[in-house]
């Protein structure tokens, strides 16, 4: 529970980092689905958070995009309104179980396929960006 706990607030950090009026960064269409070795995943949530360089202020590092998967494996992410996309650049991506509905049940592992963390770019054109942990 305290690892969900330590996952979660550390979403809402990178989320509210940029979340200043008037400081909302470009973002462009991001759809895709998600499979694991193959198989489609049927549930759960993705994460894309921008990677911020080694240059660069973390505090103006932008808002991570989330998206929900859907029965068939797609995902369509959201920042700032429902289903503009994630910000332009490259994105650390996990994948996460969906929640328990029994919330005294002890998160084991909370992710797809494994803690795997992706890489991917987001360019400023519609992206399509399939995701498949088990083959990185």
């Amino acid at each position: 529970m305290i690892r969900v706990f330590s996952v979660c607030a550390s979403i809402c950090l990178v989320g509210l980092s940029g979340c200043n009026e008037g400081f909302e960064k470009e973002v462009a269409p991001v759809t895709g689905t998600v499979t694991c070795a193959g198989s489609p995943v049927t549930e759960g949530y993705v994460i894309f958070t921008p990677v911020v360089s080694a240059e660069s202020n973390p505090m103006n590092s932008g808002k991570a995009a989330t998206g929900t998967i859907n029965s068939d494996g797609t995902y369509t992410l959201t920042t700032y309104d429902e289903g503009d996309g994630a910000m332009i650049g490259t994105h650390e991506v996990r994948i996460y179980k969906p929640d328990p509905e029994d919330d005294e049940q002890i998160v084991v592992d909370p992710f797809v396929c494994g803690d795997r963390v992706l890489k991917v770019t987001v360019d400023d054109k519609s992206n399509v960006i399939d995701l498949d942990p088990a083959k990185g």
